[in-house]
């Protein structure tokens, strides 16, 4: 528990007296929320798309959003095609499609090797366009900037599998101005990378955690073998502008993550942010184990990992068919977190919604997959406050009609390092003479508030 004291500079020239006292629904027809209202595909022969698709691109494996990056007022989107082989056997590419208002695809950009202004560095089977995270204005140049994963990139070994993040520095026509590789050997990483972890297998943005104003990344590498076969990991890398890595944290079996992980489970495969869920003014991430077993083979679960700003990781919280208040049915081969998707706040709670993918789910019919909608608790505690408790009164030989209080109120609260707190009169004020009442409120980063109030009486005593 973190505790916050408000005080003020001592009283001069006059004595302070303390005295504690306890003081019909609209309805509306319309169309029913959550549904879809039209839908637009985009493939080789449909939704505009002028790219050029081959057998085994597998377009879609990962997608981004963007923001507006051309201009013209509609967002647009990263697409990844992680096994297209444009220019080699599964060397992967990402397109950038630039949207109309109506869903249709007004342009498209291809980044790969020898694309799209990426100038090259891609070999067989690195899988670019694995993952995706947006990372919004990383350099300041005013237009949004992405990280790519290509899972199967051998830097570090002569196999592939060890795992790379690319930052792309990308122009108003989705086309790259700059790059940087995050590998074994490239980028300012150091954390050590084996053959088959498949580094950069999830990505996501978590915002500026250390408030270094420069977005911090977390990178799943779901075969990484630190307690275990495959058991998984996590990488939460604090980036520079130019894409750089200042420092990184590993969060596994064995490195600052108290939760217990199973063989195969793929730790880290998906990932997402999910604000500040647990209100300590730091954001929080869900990380999949899509085949944990604690409730049936490869039935699988989720991780809440509530951050500290360094990364590490403070407290979690599993997810699952026995775990974390999920009333949900799941069998054995759900594959439980196999994805993972922010909501944002979906039902207006103050708090985000997250979606998980079980694509093994045999609801309707063998492995056609489910899609769980979980609303999360977050912070519904509120802060401790603790107002004076004295009931004495002060005599107060003074000829100015009142007096200078000073007053001391704490706060205390499990989460927010830095509860706000507000007293009104504040301390050091000038009291007149007789009694007044102060109000303080706390509030912490979840909105979450806690009231006190005491009473002040002033007294003048004749001087015999």
């Amino acid at each position: 528990m973190s505790t916050r004291v408000l005080q003020v500079p001592r009283f001069s020239g006059f004595i302070p007296a303390l005295l504690v006292t306890s003081v019909v629904p609209v309805t509306q027809v319309g169309a029913q929320v959550g549904t879809v209202r039209s839908e637009e595909k985009i493939s080789a022969t449909a939704g505009g798309f002028g790219g050029t698709l081959r057998d085994g691109d597998r377009l879609g494996n990962d997608l981004a959003f963007l923001g507006d990056l051309d201009g013209d007022g509609v967002g647009d989107l990263a697409v990844g095609a992680a096994e297209a082989s444009a220019a080699g056997h599964d060397q992967g590419e990402v397109w950038i499609v630039f949207l109309n208002a109506d869903g249709t695809v007004k342009a498209e950009t291809a980044i790969g090797e020898g694309s799209g202004g990426f100038g090259g560095g891609l070999d067989l089977s690195d899988k670019f366009g694995s993952s995706l995270a947006s990372l919004g204005d990383l350099d300041g140049d005013g237009v949004v900037d992405l990280a790519v994963g290509a899972t199967g990139d051998d830097d570090g070994g002569d196999l592939d599998g060890f795992g790379a993040v690319w930052i792309l520095f990308l122009n108003p026509n989705g086309s790259v101005r700059a790059k940087q590789k995050i590998s074994a050997i490239a980028g300012g990483f150091i954390g050590p990378l084996d053959r088959g972890d498949n580094f950069g297998s999830a990505l996501t943005s978590l915002g500026d955690l250390d408030g270094d104003g420069a977005s911090e990344l977390a990178v799943g590498a779901p075969f990484d073998d630190d307690g275990g076969s495959n058991l998984g990991a996590v990488w939460v890398l604090s980036l520079d502008p130019d894409g750089t890595v200042s420092s990184e944290r590993k969060i596994s079996a064995t490195s600052g993550f108290g939760g217990t992980l199973f063989p195969q489970g793929g730790f880290g495969r998906a990932l997402a942010f999910l604000g500040d869920l647990d209100g300590n003014r730091t954001g929080d991430l869900a990380v999949g184990l899509r085949r944990d077993d604690s409730g049936g083979a490869d039935q699988g679960a989720l991780w809440t990992l509530f951050l500290n700003a360094d990364g590490s990781v403070r407290s979690q919280q599993k997810i699952s068919a026995s775990d974390g208040g999920f009333g949900g049915l799941l069998s054995a081969g759900d594959r439980f977190g196999s994805s993972l998707a922010g909501l944002g706040d979906r039902d207006g709670d103050g708090f985000v919604d997250l979606a998980a993918g079980a694509p093994f789910a045999d609801d309707g019919g063998s492995d056609q997959g489910a899609v769980w909608l979980l609303d999360l608790e977050g912070d519904t505690l509120p802060p401790i406050i603790t107002c004076p408790t004295s009931r004495w009164g002060v005599v107060v030989l003074g000829h100015d009609g009142g007096a200078v209080v000073d007053y001391v109120v704490s706060v205390a609260d499990d989460n927010d390092p830095t509860p706000a707190l507000v007293c009104s009169p504040p301390s050091g004020s000038f009291f007149p003479m007789g009694r007044k009442v102060v109000t303080c409120t706390a509030t912490d980063a979840a909105g979450n508030v806690s009231v006190c109030a005491f009473s002040v009486l002033v007294l003048t005593i004749k001087a015999r």
